[in-house]
């Protein structure tokens, strides 16, 4: 049966061969004519019969004089450009209208109007005021009675009687004030402070205020036509072009506007009589927007038109493209039934119902071979666990036979008996089943293959690894990084290598940057004394005006500088009697031994270095944190801190000799 596999994989590639030669491309249709009936038509045509493509496939010398005539009504002027520019040119010219008609307004009916009533309001308020100036010329003695300057006198004796309690302080003038004059102090008589009162009545009566008012009015009516702009013609040179005798009406409305404003200036000021007359320049122009809003009309009634010829050609230009290429396409045709002839044959060479046979045959086998390779690795992991779970055939589909993990005589589930650890080593142990049976050489990836296990599987797994990789590539994707370590020191008491670490940072923010060191917390003391030095001599290769990209390399090396006394305590110190993430205190002499070399010297020395560099990781007044320590200092921390941990080391090996301590 496998031979047979074999026959027809051959007679498949055979089969391959004679396809290959035939490579003609079906030719595309240019992207603008993919929508016309003709591309679509063509885009079927595997579907149709050969002589149905051949009777299709015609340009006649009708269709290339349509297509000569098609081509000459679609390339003149486009209709959409000229609405564009028509729209534009409405837009201006509304722009024009709108500054000749605030200019009209100024002089239409209902402002000469106005203009007409402020002024004679004017007159009417003035000849009351003049009626009352006359009244107090009697009791009057100076020039100017009555004007502003007098006005502004009479506000400031009232305030300096106000602020000097020479009035009851909301009166002027009051009893209290009429005793003296604000201004001489001198005593005043009857007649003094009679005209005194009749002074007060007259500011404040009705007919002043009004004056007032109706004076500000007439002012800003000056100032408004005082500030008309007429537009210059040279802005309005489009308007000449589209409106008969323009320049000379708009040069008349110009000197109209300009006598008309003077005249209302002047009746501002003096009075009299008032003729507005202002030739109307506003009809003419509207006139033309109604003849742009027609053209617009007429050119998109072309534009749809053009578009219905636009159709047309592109079905032509279809046409002509596959008569052009008519042998091409038919080449191609005569391929592809070839080839799909071909194919069906093929598809009967399939040898999945061979291959399910053989399965058949073989799942008994197959089923023993897996369980003993998996019973073999949880027997690493677990014997006791090993010998109460089976993997057990369940059904065949399509030549694969499938299989599930129970427990020996028990009908529960795994899931409901056994912890997420129990099932973790068990879905780990059929994995690893997978990929040795037969002594296969698989290349194995794990990606953090201690997620909820304790330490003793932690310990369990990072041996079968190691084991594992003596024959094969084992790759290894962690966050973990005491399982990093673990990998780390696990290769190299068993291989006495170093293992290749690539990890993945990040540097100035920018995340993913491949780097073949490991992580610092997954450091030993000696590759922590080396990054330190190489932070430094980075340090030493910036430029001095850099001083930002100094001080971090610095804060840098003083914060690693501290965890690295923080390891030192573990490793150098306890010798290991007790790590962070182990799950056992490792009670031998050899690692005892490091607590009865250990000296007061010692302590004090990692003391004095640790009260140095833990400064960094608090907060605290500048009086109460000593200076940080500078490249030169560390530099020579460094140094001293190598040369400790050289001689406690070989104090501590001098000892286990003497005593025969291993």
């Amino acid at each position: 049966m496998e031979k047979l596999i074999s026959t027809l994989g051959s007679i498949s590639q055979i089969f391959s061969l004679l396809v290959a030669p035939h490579n003609i491309q079906k030719p595309i249709v240019a992207s603008d004519l993919q929508q016309t009936n003709t591309a679509q038509w063509y885009g079927n045509i595997e579907n149709l019969q050969r002589s149905n493509i051949e009777s299709y496939i015609q340009f006649t010398q009708v269709n290339i004089d349509r297509k000569l005539e098609l081509t000459n009504l679609t390339t003149a002027q486009n209709p959409q450009q000229t609405i564009t520019n028509l729209q534009s040119q409405k837009i201006r010219i509304n722009s024009y209208i709108q500054q000749i008609v605030q200019i009209e307004l100024l002089f239409n009916e209902q402002n000469r109007n106005e203009i007409i009533a402020n002024r004679r309001n004017y007159e009417s308020v003035n000849q009351a005021y003049q009626i009352a100036t006359r009244d107090l010329n009697s009791i009057n003695t100076l020039e100017g009675f009555g004007t502003n300057h007098w006005r502004t006198l009479w506000e400031s004796a009232q305030n300096f009687a106000h602020s000097s309690n020479l009035s009851d302080g909301q009166n002027f003038p009051s009893l209290d004030s009429l005793e003296k004059c604000v201004l001489c102090q001198q005593e005043l008589n009857e007649t003094a402070q009679q005209r005194l009162n009749t002074f007060s009545q007259f500011v404040l009566n009705d007919v002043s205020k009004q004056l007032n008012l109706i004076s500000t009015t007439i002012q800003q009516k000056q100032n408004l036509y005082n500030s008309i702009i007429i537009p210059p013609i040279e802005n309005l040179t489009e308007l000449e072009q589209l409106i008969p005798n323009f320049r000379n009406n708009y040069i008349q409305f110009s000197n109209s506007v300009i006598t008309l404003r003077d005249s209302i200036i002047s009746f501002l000021i003096t009075g009299g009589e008032l003729n507005v007359n202002l030739l109307n320049l506003t009809t003419s122009i509207v006139s033309v927007i109604a003849n742009i809003d027609f053209q617009i009309l007429q050119n998109t009634q072309l534009l749809q038109n053009r578009n219905t010829l636009v159709s047309e050609l592109n079905e032509l230009k279809a046409k002509e493209f596959l008569f052009n290429n008519k042998t091409i396409i038919l080449q191609y045709f005569d391929e592809y039934k070839f080839k799909s002839w071909i194919g069906h044959c093929q598809s009967q060479l399939v040898t999945n119902g061979i291959s399910r046979k053989i399965g058949e045959l073989m799942e008994n086998q197959a089923v023993n071979l897996q369980h003993q390779e998996f019973v073999s690795h949880l027997n690493f992991f677990n014997r006791d666990l090993a010998n109460k779970v089976l993997i057990s055939k369940t059904r065949t589909s399509q030549g694969n036979t499938f299989q599930k993990c129970s427990l020996n005589g028990i009908n529960d589930s795994i899931n409901s008996i056994l912890s997420e650890g129990e099932q973790k080593i068990i879905a780990l142990s059929n994995f690893l089943a997978e990929c040795t049976i037969d002594n296969r050489k698989n290349t194995i990836i794990f990606d953090d293959p201690v997620t909820s296990l304790d330490m003793d599987y932690r310990e369990l797994i990072a041996n079968k690894i190691i084991e594992l990789s003596q024959n094969r590539q084992i790759v290894v994707f962690t966050h973990d990084l005491s399982f990093l370590r673990l990998l780390i020191d696990t290769h190299k008491l068993i291989t006495l290598t170093e293992c290749s670490i690539i990890g993945i940072d990040k540097y100035n923010g920018i995340s993913g940057i491949i780097t073949d060191e490991i992580p610092y917390l997954a450091k030993n003391v000696q590759e922590r004394v080396n990054s330190i030095r190489r932070i430094l001599s980075e340090h030493d290769a910036l430029t001095l005006t850099d001083a930002h990209g100094r001080e971090t390399k610095l804060d840098s090396a003083r914060k690693r500088f501290r965890m690295l006394l923080e390891r030192s305590v573990e490793e150098v110190l306890s010798n290991k009697t007790y790590e962070r993430f182990s799950k056992n205190i490792h009670l031998k002499k050899g690692n005892l031994s490091s607590y009865i070399v250990t000296e007061k010297s010692d302590v004090d020395f990692l003391l004095n270095l640790f009260g140095r560099y833990s400064i960094t990781e608090h907060d605290g007044g500048t009086s109460t944190i000593p200076q940080l320590r500078s490249k030169s200092e560390i530099d020579q921390d460094i140094t001293d801190y190598t040369n400790w941990k050289n001689t406690f080391r070989t104090k501590q090996r001098t000892f286990q000799t003497a005593n025969a301590y291993s």
